[in-house]
C-alpha cells in the first residue's frame, strides 16, 4: 500500500488526523508552521533531559498548545539515560512495547501520516525514532487496511535545502512573514533551547527556516557514514566519560532489526480504545 498524500502540498489542505513523533522535547520546533495547520497528536520518546536531568518536556507542551495539537500517549516517558542503557544492554522488550503502543495509538486515533525526526546519524535517539515510525505505520498500515503516510524531517540539516533532491510526494509548507516570526519568536523563547536555536540561527540564518519539508520517509541501510554519534561516544570513552559506546552495528541496528520483525510479525486489535494505550507505554522496563 502506498499513502498519497494530499493533493495542495502547500497546507491548504490537510489530513483530519496526523502524528508527529520525536525522539526529543523541543524537536517541533523545527516544523512550526506544520505544527499549527495539522495540529496532530504529539508523541515524545524523552523528557530531553540530557545529561544535567533537567526535563524539558513542559516547554513542548506549551508549543503544543500554543498551536492548537494535542499531547499523545507517549509523552517525555524515557530519561535520556534510560534508553542509552536500554541500547547498550540490548534490552530490545522497551523498544518492542513503545512499537507497539504507538501503532495502536496509530490505529484508534484514524492518523493518516505521521511526520518523525530523520535518520541523521547524530543521535541514535533520533534514529531510533526514524525506526521506530518506520514500523509502527506499518504495523497500523497492516491493521487498518489503509495506506499510512510516513514522513521524515530534519534535525541538524540546513531545513531548506534537506531533501530538495527527492521532491516526489513531498509536503512543503513555505511560511510568510507572519508565520517565519511566530516561529522564530516561539523557538527563541523556549528557554532550555537557547543555545541550541541560537547556534542554528547563527549556521543558517533565519531565511533557512522559512521552508519546512516533509519528506516521504525511504528505509535506508543505515545513517551516514561517519556516523557523528559513534565519534562522539569514542571522544568520550577516550575522555573517562563514558565506560562503553553507542554504535550503529553494535547497538542501534539490533534494535532496528528487532523492530522491524515485530512489525512484519504484529497484529493490533482495531478495536483497541486510545485511552487504554499508554500502558502498554508505562509498561516499557529495563532488563
Amino acid at each position: 500500500m502506498t499513502y498519497v498524500p494530499p493533493k495542495a502540498c502547500d497546507g491548504s489542505v490537510l489530513p483530519r488526523s496526523t502524528a508527529l513523533l520525536i525522539a526529543h522535547p523541543g524537536h517541533e520546533l523545527r516544523v512550526h508552521r506544520w505544527l499549527e495547520l495539522a495540529q496532530p497528536v504529539v508523541f515524545v520518546l524523552t523528557k530531553g533531559d540530557g545529561r544535567d536531568g533537567a526535563s524539558r518536556i513542559e516547554s513542548t507542551r506549551r508549543v503544543i498548545d500554543a498551536c492548537g495539537a494535542r499531547v499523545g500517549p507517549l509523552f517525555g516517558r524515557f530519561a535520556d539515560r534510560e534508553l542509552y542503557a536500554a541500547l547498550l544492554a540490548g534490552a530490545h522488550d522497551v523498544f518492542l512495547q513503545v512499537l507497539d503502543g504507538l501503532a495502536d495509538a496509530f490505529v484508534a486515533l484514524d492518523v493518516e501520516y505521521v511526520a518523525a525526526d530523520a535518520e541523521e546519524g547524530y543521535n541514535p535517539t533520533h534514529d531510533i525514532c526514524r525506526y521506530l515510525a518506520e514500523a509502527a505505520t506499518a504495523m497500523a498500515a497492516r491493521t487498518a487496511g489503509r495506506p499510512i503516510g510516513d514522513f521524515e524531517f530534519p534535525l541538524v540539516a540546513r531545513p531548506d535545502e534537506w531533501g530538495a533532491d527527492r521532491q516526489s510526494g513531498a509536503l512543503r509548507f513555505d511560511l510568510d512573514d507572519a508565520a517565519l516570526d511566530r516561529k522564530l519568536a516561539c523557538a527563541r523563547a523556549y528557554p532550555e533551547m537557547r543555545e541550541e536555536v541560537t547556534q542554528a540561527l547563527a549556521r543558517f540564518g533565519a531565511e533557512a527556516f522559512r521552508v519546512e519539508r516533509l519528506m516521504p520517509a525511504v528505509p535506508s541501510d543505515g545513517p551516514p557514514a561517519p556516523v557523528f554519534y559513534e565519534r562522539v561516544g569514542a571522544d568520550r570513552v577516550a575522555a573517562g566519560q563514558y565506560g562503553e559506546a553507542i554504535s550503529y552495528a553494535g547497538h542501534v541496528a539490533p534494535v532496528r532489526h528487532a523492530l522491524g520483525r515485530r512489525a512484519a510479525e504484529r497484529s493490533i486489535d482495531p478495536t483497541q480504545d486510545a485511552g487504554q494505550i499508554g500502558s502498554h507505554v508505562i509498561a516499557a522496563r529495563m532488563r
